[in-house]
């Protein structure tokens, strides 16, 4: 076999096993409509704990919108679980809504203790959360987005 062919081999090889590990990632994304924009963050351990020594965890959102804008907010957050059943667990929600008066940005946080829904069998919360949203501007309300998911934190319990 030539270089050029075993080059090709190689390239398609490291491709192959690359790429799945890319597809697996979650991914954040910042969504925009009607004159804001939303970016739900990775959560994390804010440092604190409470009495019994657990972790108070925190869940931003990141939140931009014009003058003139009302947000309304919904978020889930989410315990990520795989293996044989791979059913996350819903830990909480919330609601918002907030008026912008002038064009501003805004952090939303939501504090929880960080839950062990898996008895000791993983010593790890794997945390995520979703949010949706939707505009009203000048009386008009607009339709909800659809869900968008932060990254995934992996915490120790």
């Amino acid at each position: 076999m030539n270089r050029s062919k075993a080059a090709v081999r190689a390239l398609v090889l490291a491709a192959a096993l690359v790429l799945p590990l890319g597809l697996a990632m979650p991914a954040s994304a910042a969504t925009s409509r009607d004159g804001c924009t939303v970016d739900p963050v990775r959560p994390i351990h804010n440092g604190t704990f409470t009495a019994g020594g657990e972790k108070w965890i925190d869940y931003d959102v990141e939140v931009d919108c014009s003058a003139g804008r009302t947000i309304e907010l919904e978020m889930q957050r989410w315990e990520a679980d795989s293996g044989l059943n791979g059913a996350d667990d819903l830990i909480g929600t919330s609601s918002t809504t907030r008026t912008f008066n002038t064009t501003s940005g805004w952090t939303w946080t939501i504090t929880g203790v960080l839950p062990d829904n898996d008895g000791g069998i993983d010593q790890w919360s794997e945390m995520y959360q979703r949010v949706r949203f939707r505009v009203t501007s000048n009386g008009v309300q607009g339709s909800w987005t659809a869900w968008e998911s932060s990254g995934i934190r992996d915490i120790h319990v």
